[in-house]
């Protein structure tokens, strides 16, 4: 919509002439119906073109056609959002949720999805867009009230995040001269927390007189997920008996068939856990007694 204002008492008419990329676009339209009592004229012009300049020349004549005109400023239309392009990594290292650092470095972060990670690291990307107005990045983290720091212009921005540990969503939103919006968001899972793990068998001092027996606990990781859980079983000389991976469902894990060795005696349990970032724990070392022989009597 054109407005503006043309005052004369003598008013005739009031035309408007349309031009595009500085040529004459039809015929002048004549507006003398929509100018009100107070001089205030409007002219409204549907299916303007994308990309292209624009301005009115609007011309008055009074009853002896005394002439006056005015030109208006150049107006470019603009429905095109700004352009936010993925996100890259400088300084530190992401991690595909589903994998974490046993997937490999990820260096290209893609916009909309998660990683995980252990340490600090920098975000970086652009915004592309001609018309640029105003843009910024919002930091939230466990869902709280986010943060929020100004782009002051297209092109390259840039986050630093602490090694923290928590959930961060990075969300970029710019905004160009018509108020065409774009927003993009990145979730970052900062996890520097190893896993709980515990072993529920076999018990502190228990005797046991079979040569394979099952051992079994429970094990969680509320941040990026448990990777794996492993068992070491040595002699009294320190020697090893028996190692190997668990079976991890859910929040317990277990290992069945596990050789108990050919020696009887005072055998050393250690169970390890290990998230997918590689945060290790170790649970208190368990003792228990491998003894298949029967008391000799004399």
């Amino acid at each position: 919509t054109f407005s503006g204002n043309v005052t004369d008492a003598n008013l005739a008419t009031v035309t408007v002439q349309l031009y595009k990329d500085g040529a004459a676009e039809g015929s002048p339209a004549d507006i003398t119906s929509s100018v009100d009592g107070s001089g205030n004229w409007t002219w409204k012009k549907y299916e303007l073109s994308t990309g292209s300049a624009y301005r009115v020349e609007v011309t008055a004549k009074d009853k002896v056609n005394n002439t006056g005109s005015a030109t208006s400023g150049t107006i470019t239309i603009d429905t095109t959002a700004p352009t936010i392009k993925s996100a890259e990594m400088t300084d530190g290292s992401l991690y595909l949720t589903g994998t974490g650092k046993a997937g490999g470095r990820v260096p290209t972060p893609a916009l909309g999805a998660s990683y995980i990670t252990d340490g600090a690291f920098t975000l970086k990307g652009s915004i592309e867009e001609t018309n640029f107005k105003s843009a910024k990045i919002s930091v939230s983290k466990n869902n709280t009230t986010p943060t929020e720091t100004t782009i002051s212009a297209a092109g390259a921005w840039s986050y630093e995040q602490a090694k923290a540990e928590g959930t961060y969503v990075y969300t970029i939103t710019a905004t160009d001269a018509a108020n065409n919006v774009a927003s993009s968001s990145i979730t970052v899972m900062v996890d520097t927390t190893a896993p709980a793990v515990e072993v529920m068998s076999p018990a502190q001092d228990e005797p046991l007189s079979t040569s394979t027996t099952t051992l079994q606990g429970t094990v969680s990781d509320a941040s990026s997920g448990v990777a794996e859980v492993t068992y070491s079983i040595k002699n009294s000389d320190n020697s090893e008996v028996s190692s190997g991976t668990a079976t991890v469902t859910g929040s317990s894990w277990k290992a069945t068939d596990v050789s108990l060795g050919s020696t009887e005696g005072t055998l050393k349990l250690t169970v390890t856990a290990k998230d997918k970032l590689n945060n290790t724990v170790t649970a208190p070392e368990r003792t228990f007694y491998y003894d298949t022989g029967y008391p000799t009597v004399t």
